[in-house]
């Protein structure tokens, strides 16, 4: 039924809600006493009103959900891209390779996958975790093996099945690396989808998606699309945790066996590479309407670059633009020379989307290496060769060509400026050296031209540490 009380209730607090059913009671019912809390007609109202703005909150909520710029859950903010095509950076976990050496043994042994695990201590100063990646067998009389080794920790967690559709079951655990989810239904093995659509009503499958800041759920069918986990079976949910950029080491880091069914020597390892961080949320917002704005088409430099970053193997680019010219520089993730496959990739995939009468290139970058030289001594109960190693460690990191500040800003810029305030920073940062090291190279700041950037792999680092103690003398007085 029609009535002139109408006032705007959609950007109203519960006491501005009262405030103005107050004015109105005023003007209409000048009789009601309603200042009076203990009126019958003040406490019906007052309920209505709690009970209106409780409503309207949930609606603003789940509407504010189904926008990018709005949603606050992870996984509405990615769906959101998705829509739009954008590609996200996932949480994902560098891979190296390791050699380890086992004592002799008259009989085959056998090793499961994630059974030999190894950590060392990240730069944040909490453990790192790498763990075999498949299953082998060492012969009888075989000692030295090379391992590929994946970044993080295996972790498990149990369930039961409820019968009912859509069941799902949250990995308390954060961090989660894409892709590592897998499940089993009373001990059958179910195959992770994008989707659930398309699935038939028998198809034994799930979906993953984010939950939180970095944890999962995992989602099961209706029994139309996708199967019902029966009621009481056992569901058992594996997945890897860790991932991020502080999984890529340096080649040789110190390494040590966390947990191993036999004993075994750690003899090198290479640099593990491969690991990238989970995207921020804003980053995404602020990338993801690019798709839909441009009309597939990319319009400006930060268009190209940050569509360029998103295909599979680009770490970084560098993009420039002479008069119809576009000329792209390309990182790979590995911080190497891109492969002719990759340069070919950006390149198709690109120049269909640039404005008409432009022209592509794309490079390789000009890695320009410098020449380090530090001499120092070890901070006191410091074993050496442990410093020089920590030192050479934190030098490679200040010139990795994808190295990020704490706001994910990169150090290291085509055309920038590598100061020798900035590897004394990093040194002093790591911590190991005592005050007053020589940093005698470079001696000079180092500039670099608009197709060069800094590279780690290019470079030379001498490191002396003298101080401290040697391995041996501290293996010594551990024994006495």
């Amino acid at each position: 039924m029609a009535t002139n009380f109408k006032f705007s209730i959609t950007d109203l607090s519960y006491d501005s809600l009262v405030a103005t059913c107050q004015s109105l009671a005023t003007t209409y019912f000048p009789t009601w006493d309603f200042g009076n809390a203990n009126d019958l007609g003040r406490f019906v109202l007052e309920l209505y009103l709690h009970a209106l703005e409780k409503a309207l909150w949930l609606v603003n909520r789940w509407c504010g959900e189904f926008n990018l710029l709005t949603a606050t859950e992870r996984r509405n903010v990615e769906n959101r891209a998705r829509t739009l095509g954008y590609n996200i950076q996932e949480l994902s976990a560098s891979t190296g390779t390791v050699v380890v050496l086992f004592p002799v043994a008259t009989v085959d042994k056998s090793v499961a996958a994630n059974s030999i695990r190894l950590t060392c201590t990240g730069d944040d100063g909490y453990p790192v975790y790498f763990e075999n990646r498949s299953a082998f067998t060492l012969p009888a009389g075989t000692t030295r093996v090379q391992l590929t080794y994946d970044e993080g920790k295996t972790v498990s967690q149990n369930a039961t099945g409820t019968g009912e559709k859509y069941q799902s079951v949250i990995m308390t655990k954060d961090s989660i690396i894409d892709g590592s989810v897998k499940v089993s239904v009373d001990g059958v093995a179910w195959l992770e989808v994008e989707s659930l659509a398309g699935s038939s009503s028998t198809d034994t499958v799930f979906v993953v998606e984010r939950y939180g800041d970095s944890g999962v759920e995992v989602i099961f069918g209706d029994g139309v699309m996708g199967a019902i986990p029966a009621n009481d079976v056992d569901i058992n949910i594996s997945a890897r945790t860790g991932g991020g950029v502080r999984g890529n080491i340096a080649a040789n880091t110190a390494l040590t066996v966390d947990s191993a069914p036999y004993a075994l020597t750690i003899v090198s390892n290479t640099a593990f590479l491969g690991g990238t961080d989970l995207q921020e949320l804003d980053t995404i917002r602020l990338l993801a309407p690019i798709h839909r704005r441009s009309y597939n088409r990319l319009c400006t430099i930060s268009d190209v670059a940050a569509f360029a970053q998103g295909i599979s193997g680009v770490g970084r680019v560098s993009v420039m633009v002479s008069g119809t010219n576009v000329y792209i520089r390309v990182v790979p993730t590995d911080c190497g020379i891109p492969s002719d496959a990759l340069l070919a990739t950006v390149n198709s995939t690109i120049a269909p989307l640039l404005l008409m009468g432009y022209n592509l290139f794309v490079f390789a970058p000009c890695y320009k290496g410098v020449v380090v030289t530090v001499t120092g001594v070890a901070q006191d109960g410091l074993v050496a060769d442990n410093v020089k190693t920590s030192v050479i460690n934190a030098i490679n990191a200040r010139l990795n060509s994808m190295a990020v500040d704490d706001d994910g800003n990169y150090l290291n810029n085509f055309g920038g400026l590598l100061t020798t305030d900035d590897l004394v920073f990093a040194i002093r940062d790591e911590g190991s050296l005592k005050h007053g090291f020589d940093l005698s190279s470079p001696i000079d700041n180092v500039s670099f031209d608009t197709s060069q950037i800094v590279s780690a792999g290019a470079s030379t680092i001498n490191v002396t540490v003298t101080g401290g103690t040697t391995l041996v003398s501290f293996l010594d007085r551990v024994g006495s």
